[in-house]
């Protein structure tokens, strides 16, 4: 099978590539920097606004699947988000309408953001969008985009809906990634030994990036044409259980501040159902919470070069 994957550098991205790459699957990723390129000449650099570049790298090998993962996070300002997000999948659905090729499959990244305020526990895929936040309304945007292509032209288009994705790797922007990098600092004796949070009240369903990964092939290989499918644990978990979690990890006693944030409209809770994608594909997560996240700050210890530490079961004992 032989795969492009954009966004390739970025988080979900870097761990798909990686899993494709472990199932021998031929793999072309493409990523905005080289910094972020894969190894060897299996990497493109360049943006997915750029129709010309995308034409040629599709026309010049026959793709079995493209997983698009390129896109802008939630923090971007917005004339940028809707640029990269909405117009580079407008821009890659329609190199695609030009290629002929209607057994190519198609797999956007949409996201539960699109779902928002939308007041159903579980979430499932008929769920009625609402979304609080710029960021969702251009997920949302794009899945509509590649159901319009699939209704027009018959084109193999799916989308996933990945929750909150964790795990190693994650940007310091978000919660765990934060967390994950304040720790590392406070072990390093980089700055003082407490943690700064905002609102941790909210609940969230958590799925970590190697079983998002796995959901995707997944969807890739099994999906059908024209449906999106939920990425999710099926479980909710407050968001100060998960920063409990990675504390309790660190090598010294570490203190919690919680600072007041004014911002976006905060989700009180959100679950998703993922009833649909292990019905069509057999797939379920595999990797439980305290894993995700005592990987994730193993993998920001070793880029210091700083041994990794104990499991949560080996704490436990």
């Amino acid at each position: 099978m032989r795969a492009l994957v954009t966004g390739a550098g970025g988080f979900i991205g870097s761990h798909l590539t990686s899993a494709l790459i472990s199932a021998e699957w031929d793999v072309v990723g493409m990523t905005r920097s080289s910094g972020s390129a894969l190894p060897g000449n299996r990497s493109i650099v360049g943006d997915v606004t750029d129709g010309a570049l995308l034409g040629k790298v599709l026309a010049a090998d026959r793709f079995d699947v493209v997983f698009h993962l390129a896109g802008r996070d939630a923090f971007t300002d917005p004339v940028e988000l809707f640029r990269t997000n909405v117009l580079g999948t407008a821009v890659l659905l329609e190199a695609i309408r030009g290629l002929d090729q209607p057994k190519l499959k198609v797999v956007l990244l949409g996201s539960s953001a699109q779902y928002g305020l939308a007041g159903k526990d579980p979430v499932d895929e008929k769920t009625a969008f609402q979304p609080v936040s710029n960021y969702g309304v251009s997920k949302m945007t794009c899945e509509a985009m590649g159901r319009l292509c699939y209704e027009q032209t018959g084109q193999h288009v799916t989308v996933a809906r990945p929750f909150n994705v964790i795990g190693p790797g994650q940007s310091r922007r978000l919660l765990q990634g934060s967390v994950v990098e304040q720790i590392v600092e406070i072990e390093r004796g980089k700055r003082p030994a407490v943690v700064e949070v905002g609102d941790l009240s909210a609940y969230r369903d958590f799925v970590d990036v190697r079983d998002a990964a796995a959901a995707l092939m997944a969807i890739a290989e099994h999906g059908e044409a024209g449906e999106a499918y939920n990425v999710c644990s099926g479980r909710a978990v407050q968001a100060r259980e998960a920063v409990a979690l990675l504390m309790a990890s660190a090598r010294i006693p570490i203190e919690l501040l919680t600072r007041e944030h004014h911002g976006a409209v905060n989700l009180a809770y959100q679950r998703g159902c993922n009833s649909k994608l292990a019905e069509r594909a057999n797939w379920v997560p595999t990797i439980p919470l305290g894993q995700s996240l005592d990987d994730a700050l193993d993998e920001r210890r070793s880029r210091d070069g700083i041994e990794a530490g104990l499991t949560v079961e080996e704490r436990l004992r």
